[in-house]
């Protein structure tokens, strides 16, 4: 399932990662796991924020993507499902029927 995962990264934690090299290690194991079709990094109310799109096949792989997010970054963490334009599209025609 096409899913939407924001994480929004503890100041201090992320700033001590970053200090000490850990930051580019555990985003570049998030990226290499999640393989996602989009990754977005900004700012967002003073703190540091990334959003991706990927494929969750099954949600028993939540722990393993969101530990190190937690442990290492204090990031807080959403996920939802998400729809590309043919999917919506796929799912307005099947209203009609």
């Amino acid at each position: 399932m096409r899913t939407v995962m924001k994480a929004t990264i503890d100041t201090e934690a992320g700033s001590a990662a970053i200090q000490d090299g850990t930051m580019s290690q555990i985003l570049g194991k998030v990226l290499a796991d999640l393989k996602p079709e989009a990754a977005y990094f900004y700012p967002e109310n003073g703190k540091r924020t990334m959003f991706m799109v990927f494929d969750l096949d099954e949600s028993r792989r939540l722990p393993a993507i969101t530990e190190a997010l937690y442990t290492k970054l204090r990031a807080d963490i959403s996920f939802a499902p998400a729809m590309n334009v043919d999917d919506v599209r796929a799912g307005l025609a099947a209203i009609k029927r």
